[in-house]
């Protein structure tokens, strides 16, 4: 495997996505039941990330719940911390 070329930010560890996610929801007014499905998931996939300290989810999934919670927090008219790493631009 070769180093990046470029610099990328880092990505976060479980336990801080875990607690952004958290606080994302809440400040959106979703469930972790209800997010899951909008982005292809099982209802109870971002549940049980939330409640097992020793799940993990896949890069994609992250992504994808970030930006649906971001364009969520926009359409409600506030902004949400963006995760370096998940983030664009």
């Amino acid at each position: 495997m070769t180093a990046p070329t470029e610099n990328h930010a880092p990505l976060p560890s479980p336990e801080a996505f875990r607690l952004w996610l958290t606080t994302a929801l809440a400040l959106t007014e979703q469930s972790a039941y209800s997010i899951g499905p909008r982005l292809g998931l099982g209802h109870n996939t971002v549940a049980m990330f939330l409640k097992n300290q020793k799940a993990d989810i896949r890069l994609g999934t992250a992504k994808g719940l970030h930006d649906e919670l971001q364009n969520l927090a926009a359409k409600g008219g506030f902004t949400l911390a963006p995760i370096a790493g998940l983030a664009d631009g």
